[in-house]
């Protein structure tokens, strides 16, 4: 349990600053296939995380016409945010699961 007496305002702005710095940093990054694309459109991102301190992994079907092309590009796609998350997210010991969440926009498992 944290108290509040033990957080210093200072340093959590700092590190909240250097979140978005690094978070806007993402967005000049280039790939050479299609799942930048995906990536780019917000069809997979990272989000926030939960109560427990775990972050999330969306995946946003929306409009996405689900084909085997586009279906490669989905899951690396997917691979490349799981491997950011690992990297700059997660603790090993401490914070090492987290969650998959697909939001798939009304639509029934026919027309995926």
């Amino acid at each position: 349990m944290v108290s509040t007496r033990q957080l210093d305002i200072t340093a959590a702005a700092d590190q909240w600053e250097k979140q978005q710095q690094w978070l806007s940093s993402l967005k000049d990054c280039t790939r050479y296939d299609r799942a930048g694309e995906v990536l780019t459109n917000g069809h997979v991102y990272l989000g926030g995380r939960d109560k427990e301190g775990y972050p999330s992994l969306w995946v946003y079907f929306g409009s996405i016409k689900v084909d085997a092309v586009s279906t490669k590009d989905l899951a690396n796609a997917m691979t490349f945010a799981a491997l950011v998350c690992k990297k700059f997210m997660m603790v090993p010991h401490y914070l090492d699961k987290f969650n998959v969440i697909f939001d798939v926009n009304n639509r029934g498992p026919s027309t995926l």
